[in-house]
């Protein structure tokens, strides 16, 4: 090779090692810009996620302890509609698919798994379980706004149908599980993922703060602080810090009923740019609870509860 071609070879290679060195930095720009993140699924797609929700707890009731481990393992599919409504809405179709747990307390060793019709239901799985298979219609705004269909419907229905444990009086079981699952509580923590997302453009480094009142006899309060913390290949990772509190008295069967928690907590969230489907999270929580009831049939009690829960989702495999 003479010199004159040397010469083009290595004027090439320092053109095309600057080229890359302009992607890279121009890619970088791009990443540490502002970014507005909605969620706005494309039409007609399916997406399936797995979701594990892992909960360790112990309290002290009438002198003895209780300790109680739990895995609850949760597939849900979100079908879009092929196209627009008037007005620009897409309706999104909610469907638990699958529930499997596994659960170590006073009651011993229980698992359960929706795919096995043989399985018995535990009563402290029954909420969950008779949700497999059914559908929550939620309508997508042009504006991002969502509305949820059906949910309050299914709510009353499941609370009638589920069988209260032994000991436990019917109507007292039945007010609890749709507690759980009413529209105050349930649709609230459907709503949850979405309104995660700011209302606006960020960049790395920017935080946002979300609140949400959740409703019930005893409400409580959770303020959630959220910091994009990094950009990358179209992904915007996402740190969240959660404090969560409640001192307030309602009435029970029991009498006065006063409940003092406060739960902290922290995660990460990696976020589709394009679409906001959330595509892995982490959430980790410690809370600690103090209940009393005024006139149980022990007398004056106070039930000091402690938690850890770690809820886990990502995207399923072959999605």
């Amino acid at each position: 090779m003479n010199r004159r071609t040397l010469a083009k070879v290595a004027v090439l290679a320092f053109a095309l090692a600057g080229t890359a060195c302009a992607q890279r930095a121009t890619r970088a720009a791009a990443e540490n810009g502002p970014v507005l993140l909605r969620f706005r699924p494309e039409p007609g797609q399916s997406f399936r996620t797995v979701s594990v929700m892992d909960v360790s707890t112990s309290q002290t009731s009438m002198g003895r302890d209780l300790h109680m481990h739990r895995v609850l393992t949760m597939t849900t599919r979100y079908d879009v509609d092929e196209a627009p409504s008037v007005g620009g809405a897409l309706h999104m179709r909610t469907v638990l698919e699958s529930v499997r747990a596994e659960e170590d307390g006073p009651g011993g060793h229980v698992t359960y798994d929706s795919s096995d019709p043989s399985s018995d239901v535990p009563w402290t799985i029954a909420p969950y379980a008779m949700l497999v298979g059914r559908t929550v219609t939620v309508t997508l705004a042009a504006d991002g706004s969502k509305r949820f269909e059906g949910a309050d419907s299914l709510v009353k229905e499941l609370a009638s149908r589920i069988h209260a444990p032994p000991g436990m009086p019917r109507a007292s079981f039945r007010a609890m599980v749709k507690k759980q699952l009413d529209d105050g509580s349930w649709t609230i923590a459907m709503r949850q993922s979405g309104s995660m997302l700011p209302d606006k453009p960020v960049s790395v480094g920017d935080s946002w703060t979300q609140s949400m009142d959740l409703g019930g006899t005893l409400p409580i309060h959770q303020t959630m602080t959220l910091t994009l913390r990094e950009r990358r290949n179209g992904v915007a990772i996402i740190e969240t810090r959660s404090e969560t509190a409640n001192d307030s008295t309602a009435a029970g069967a029991m009498g006065p009923m006063s409940m003092r928690m406060k739960s902290t907590g922290t995660g990460s969230m990696e976020i589709d740019e394009a679409t906001g489907w959330t595509l892995r999270s982490t959430f980790e929580t410690e809370s600690s609870t103090t209940i009393v009831l005024e006139r149980s049939p022990a007398g004056r009690q106070e039930i000091p509860i402690t938690t850890h829960v770690v809820f886990t989702t990502r995207r399923a495999e072959g999605n």
